[in-house]
């Protein structure tokens, strides 16, 4: 594209949404001011480094956006490789001091019928919660209830009462695969799952990113207020007193710290500020833990009473995943990570026996990262008929409560996706859509 006068513009938040966004307008001839409130760029995109080995304390698996398309062709164009690893999908599940196969617990459970699946639709009409459907659905079967209570606890980020019962469809998806994985074990056959991730981790694509983008970064500059200056511009003022004035900006940062951003009253619709007040924020807390394996045969996937647990690529990291209420802990407080860590390797040790640690472990909680404040966006009660509203602007497809203001102001970050959200799918897929939109609006 060409000017006759240099747009000014700025993107606040170097997260994978920004830095894409930033990427996606310098390739069209527009050259951003980038603003980033933390000292590092890649905000919920972190990988933690030890030697040769890596694990992520941020997003991982690619899958969890769908095919990723957005997401694989940044990655293919930037030259960053992906590694997919195919698992066997085992998993055990703790009780009682026991470490007992889950595939077990499928002998007598409800079939994933179309008959079942339509007996679940009508029970989520008259249910405030997606708790309430599960209760309902494995009546008899509490061992059952308690490990998709946690599944969707730990996927979504909150506890399933906070749920809405939107969650049914992505329930249904992980029951009929587990179903069929139980299906195979009677039948003898092995199932496998092949995850896809960043190879040498989430934190080589932001490298990448940054190499590209021929802006330096201010950081260290949080955002304090939003306003209309007298020109018509968009007049940003920092938590340092630093006054800026832009023709336009991209807000990539997510609705929990943009909440605490002082806006000019009267600048935003009333439905996008209720919304940027409103969406739920799960709640997540990532404990990586170095360790030794003595055996290759060892569950891949294991589920203690409020925790989940997976390997790294080579087997020396392993994570203990928190969700929801049991996420609500803070890391940076010695005693309270060392009683976590002491009372989850109790359970541990009975899921993976001869299992070491072998160093330090390392944490992160997002919901009390001062420029996060949350892991990743769901669906409260009630809040998924606004939240998926969509209409057409400048060309793309977005979230209404997320559009655009006066062409001045545009929306990215993972919580603006249409699909995926909570997922680095779509924080690249809104960078890709806040840049297309911002230069078709000049």
């Amino acid at each position: 594209m060409s000017f006759k006068k240099p747009p000014s513009v700025a993107v606040i938040g170097a997260g994978l949404a920004g830095l894409t966004a930033a990427y996606r307008l310098e390739q069209k001839g527009i050259s951003p001011v980038i603003f980033e409130a933390r000292d590092r760029p890649g905000g919920r995109v972190l990988t933690h480094y030890e030697g040769s080995s890596y694990e992520e304390l941020g997003g991982k698996f690619l899958d969890d956006g769908g095919d990723a398309l957005s997401l694989r062709s940044l990655l293919k164009e930037l030259a960053v490789d992906v590694a997919t690893k195919s698992l066997l999908v085992t998993r055990l599940y703790y009780k009682e001091g026991k470490a007992l196969p889950t595939f077990t617990l499928y002998e007598n459970a409800p079939l994933p019928s179309e008959e079942n699946y339509l007996s679940l639709v009508a029970k989520s009409k008259k249910s405030k919660n997606i708790l309430e459907v599960l209760r309902w659905f494995f009546a008899g079967h509490e061992d059952l209830l308690q490990l998709f209570v946690l599944r969707m606890t730990n996927y979504e980020g909150s506890p399933a009462e906070h749920l809405g019962v939107y969650c049914l469809d992505l329930f249904w998806k992980f029951y009929t695969w587990a179903y069929e994985d139980y299906q195979d074990k009677i039948k003898g056959l092995d199932t496998f799952v092949d995850l896809s991730y960043i190879k040498d981790g989430g934190s080589k694509l932001i490298e990448a990113l940054c190499k590209k983008i021929k802006t330096p970064i201010s950081y260290h500059s949080p955002l304090k207020k939003i306003s209309l200056s007298r020109a018509g511009q968009i007049e940003l003022e920092f938590a340092d007193g630093m006054k800026r004035s832009f023709d336009k900006v991209i807000l990539a940062i997510p609705c929990s710290t943009l909440r605490d951003i002082e806006i000019q009253d009267g600048l935003f619709p009333k439905d996008q500020l209720h919304a940027i007040q409103t969406l739920q924020y799960g709640s997540v807390t990532k404990i990586l833990v170095p360790v030794k394996v003595h055996s290759k045969e060892i569950p891949n996937f294991s589920s203690g009473p409020d925790f989940v647990t997976w390997f790294n690529e080579d087997n020396t990291w392993m994570t203990w995943y928190f969700g929801g209420d049991a996420g609500h802990f803070n890391p940076e407080n010695s005693q309270e990570l060392e009683k976590k860590i002491a009372d989850s390797f109790k359970v541990i040790t009975v899921l993976y026996p001869g299992l070491e640690m072998r160093g330090k472990p390392t944490s992160a909680n997002w919901s009390l990262e001062p420029y996060s404040k949350g892991a990743y966006s769901n669906f409260g009660i009630d809040q998924h008929e606004p939240f998926t509203l969509i209409e057409e602007v400048l060309g793309e497809t977005v979230k209404k409560v997320f559009r655009p203001i006066g062409n001045k102001i545009f929306f990215a970050g993972e919580h603006t996706g249409i699909e995926y959200h909570g997922t680095m799918e779509a924080a690249v897929h809104s960078g890709d859509r806040a840049a297309s939109m911002l230069a078709k609006s000049f």
